[in-house]
């Protein structure tokens, strides 16, 4: 798989690439992409033997807020079992949500909750972390997911600096 961007301006990024594993559903990429940059236009290209699916998408920059857009991971209910990262945002009971946004600096509040597909919050607790990787603080979220029904559910993040506030939500779905 490889993945290439280019800005408005025409300058093209250095591409990545990647493989998914034999029995993995998914690969995680990171582009890297001028923080400046409003909007860029990523070019996606995947292979397997002779065939090539070749896709492109305009990404824009949402509104500014206290942190990024979530990046989901799955894994064992074990905290020390390994994550892998999730394409398709459907997990099994049997597993553990793992989800991490990047902090826009230092955060004073941070909280998340489980809501129900019609926004209900559910007493099911979220734990919210905070740690170092690779050098860039990241909350972290984990959820056990074996008391779950199937069904849709939604993770709200909320942080908060000073005054000001951001919440983020992640929707995923649990099948049987």
């Amino acid at each position: 798989m490889q993945i290439t961007a280019s800005l408005p301006d025409g300058r093209v990024l250095p591409g990545v690439t990647g493989r998914i594993a034999e029995n993995e559903r998914g690969v995680l990429l990171a582009l890297p992409i001028d923080v400046q940059a409003t909007s860029v236009r990523v070019v996606i290209k995947a292979s397997a033997g002779t065939e090539t699916l070749e896709t492109t998408a305009d990404l824009k920059r949402e509104a500014e807020g206290l942190v990024g857009d979530g990046v989901l991971y799955r894994g064992r209910p074990a905290a020390t079992s390994p994550l892998r990262p999730v394409a398709d945002l459907q997990f099994r009971r049997t597993e553990r949500l793992h989800a991490e946004w990047t902090p826009a600096g230092e955060l004073d509040q941070r909280s998340a909750r489980l809501l129900s597909r019609t926004g209900q919050p559910l007493p099911i607790p979220v734990a919210v972390t905070e740690r170092d990787v690779a050098g860039r603080k990241m909350l972290a979220a984990d959820l056990n997911l074996a008391p779950l029904a199937a069904g849709d559910y939604v993770i709200e993040l909320t942080a908060g600096r000073g005054g000001t506030q951001t919440t983020r939500l992640l929707a995923f779905r649990v099948l049987q």
